[in-house]
């Protein structure tokens, strides 16, 4: 056999290796001093593509669950317990405010402004029965859709906690003053009476305590008038067994607005080792840094008060850890290696400096970055020594970058490339076991995962919403104040939306009457977007109103005929007859922010969606 020789090029030398080098990066760096405008555009291109992508991405993932969709997401006032109605959207374009380590809590801070969810519903779904979090029989898991969450329980100042509760209110029968004791045998599991004159609520009783959410608007006393209020988010009470009374205990000059109570049964927390009983409103917290949630399996196969289909209804309301943190949910695939490709490339790894305020485990602060969620003072971090966190959603186990190796190495997992956003899962995958001991193992194909991770660009998706069914605040002279979920209306078929409601879309339902006929017309989901009130055509500008407040005009309205610039007005509508029916929220604003050098850029999107049902 004649042996083959493949002859090549002469070897370079290191020298000539050095010098071709640095000619090379010096002329990469003269043409940037030439056209530093160019190399800008071209990240900012890079960065709006990717913005595009995580907007589309949430779009289509909400989409997919619009039945999930929450009530609202809300800024709240923590010490109070109350929505605030006046961050404006402008708060939510400020650049971060904090470049060192004595600057503002990020907690609250821009996208943050914002993450109280209220309300995402769904129903009990189906039990498992092998479920790894469960000692004995069987459990109705759910994962919350906006994790990591900020906290289980409340702390004050910082968060309400989390609050799970019926989708369904109790139906409310008025009653006077001779109903007694003895008439709440008469009354169903679904109904409180309630007695406006002494403001007292009765209740069947049962031989299990109850825990109920509760909510209602009150006037307060207030010189010769009065300011009209919501109660706080996390308003409840608990009956005893047995208990059929509860006095709501209005102080002096304090009225209760009739009509405006909503009361819903509470689910009873467990400890994830109880046992269920015969409760269906009952739950578990079995991953309080995912929000995955076990019911009573006895939910599931209850028909819901408000429909005829199998499984509670229920609500839950929480705080979103921070919008900071990205989630995407993706299917492993069938091949080898099972490459997952995050949408946002250089990732965030441990020990990385930042220019946002970081606690140490021992509460010291730091520029390092120490972990997915940050520890702040009075709340720990759920993630400590944690940069990527993987939650299969059928089982809700987890895995992390404890397991999955740099890129080039090898892992029990397998690798993270936090350079190009790339996670290889190995062929079998070792998830957590709740229970404790050795690791739960599954293939990796097929599996459904969500990824929560940084990036290295402090990349943020935040979610707000205008609130699902919109509370009337009675007109008034001057205008009432206005909190989220509230408008009130005024004349020429003007509608007042608090500041944070800038900006959004709202269907509104409403009736007038027809001059020239005089037909009652309905119109129903006729959708618009709340203005500001420097916008044309506002009652600022065409009425000289000096209402702060933001602003939506029905299609039909009244007007003054002598107004020649009002030229919205619709003639054929009798003065005065238009009567707004009901305001429901539509849209769903998407926010993406980024950081290129010192300047923040944003990415913003609305698009209209609504649960079907209430």
């Amino acid at each position: 056999m004649r042996a083959q020789h493949t002859i090549g090029r002469r070897g370079s030398s290191l020298v000539e290796v050095l010098v071709v080098l640095v000619v090379f990066v010096v002329g990469i760096l003269g043409i940037a001093r030439l056209f530093p405008q160019g190399f800008g555009s071209l990240r900012y291109g890079e960065h709006a593509s990717v913005a595009y992508t995580l907007t589309r991405a949430l779009e289509e993932y909400l989409r997919g669950r619009v039945q999930n969709l929450p009530d609202g997401v809300v800024s709240v006032d923590y010490a109070t317990g109350r929505m605030k109605g006046d961050v404006s959207p402008g708060e939510f374009l400020l650049s971060q405010p904090y470049p060192g380590l004595d600057a503002s809590d990020p907690r609250y801070s821009v996208l943050n402004r914002a993450r109280r969810v209220v309300g995402e519903t769904f129903v009990v779904p189906p039990p498992v029965s092998n479920s790894p979090f469960v000692l004995s029989g069987s459990v109705s898991l759910d994962t919350l859709m906006f994790g990591p969450v900020y906290a289980v329980d409340p702390i004050p100042g910082q968060s309400l906690g989390l609050d799970v509760y019926s989708g369904t209110p109790l139906r409310v029968q008025p009653v006077g003053e001779d109903f007694d004791a003895q008439d709440v045998a008469s009354l169903n599991l679904d109904t409180v009476a309630i007695n406006y004159d002494t403001a007292t609520l009765f209740f069947r009783p049962v031989p299990y305590a109850r825990q109920f959410k509760l909510s209602y608007r009150y006037d307060v006393s207030a010189g010769p008038g009065f300011v009209r209020l919501d109660t706080p988010l996390d308003l409840g009470f608990t009956l005893a067994p047995s208990e059929f009374r509860y006095s709501l205990s209005l102080p002096l000059g304090v009225t209760l607005v009739r009509g405006t109570e909503k009361l819903y049964r509470r689910f009873n927390r467990l400890a994830a080792t109880d046992s269920f009983t015969d409760d269906p409103y009952q739950y578990k917290v079995l991953n309080p840094v995912t929000g995955l949630l076990g019911f009573n399996p006895l939910g599931a196969r209850i028909a819901s008060p408000a429909s005829e289909a199998l499984g509670l209804q229920v609500r839950v309301d929480y705080d979103v850890d921070d919008w900071w943190i990205l989630r995407e949910e993706r299917v492993v695939p069938a091949e080898s290696p099972h490459v997952v490709k995050l949408a946002v490339p250089y990732v965030k790894r441990l020990g990385e400096m930042e220019d946002w305020v970081n606690f140490d485990s021992a509460g010291n602060p730091t520029l390092q970055y120490q972990s997915l969620m940050r520890t702040f003072p009075g709340r720990p971090s759920g993630t400590p020594g944690i940069d990527v966190l993987v939650v299969d959603m059928e089982t809700g186990l987890t895995l992390d970058s404890s397991t999955l190796a740099p890129s080039g190495q090898v892992g029990l997992n397998g690798e993270m490339d936090y350079r190009t956003g790339e996670i290889r899962f190995a062929d079998q995958l070792s998830w957590s076991n709740p229970a404790g001991g050795g690791p739960i193992i599954t293939p990796a194909t097929g599996r459904n995962v969500r990824v929560y991770y940084r990036g290295s660009f402090d990349w943020g998706v935040s979610l707000r919403k205008p609130f699902a069914r919109y509370t009337l605040q009675q007109p008034s002279s001057p205008l009432p104040p206005l909190a989220y979920r509230e408008y009130t209306q005024g004349s020429f078929g003007y509608l007042f939306f608090p500041v944070s409601d800038g900006e959004e879309s709202v269907l509104v339902d409403y009736e007038w009457r027809q001059a020239s006929t005089g037909a009652v017309r309905s119109v129903t989901g006729e959708l618009h977007l709340v203005r500001n009130p420097d916008d044309p055509g506002s009652p600022k500008r065409l009425y000289g109103s000096s209402s702060p407040y933001w602003w939506v005009r029905v299609g039909n309205p009244d007007g003054d005929p002598g107004n020649g610039a009002d030229t919205d007005r619709n003639p054929d509508v009798v003065p005065g007859s238009v009567d707004i029916l009901g305001v429901r929220g539509a849209s769903l604003h998407t926010h993406v922010v980024w950081r290129e050098g010192s300047d923040w850029r944003h990415l913003q999107a609305t698009t209209v969606m609504e649960r079907s049902r209430p």
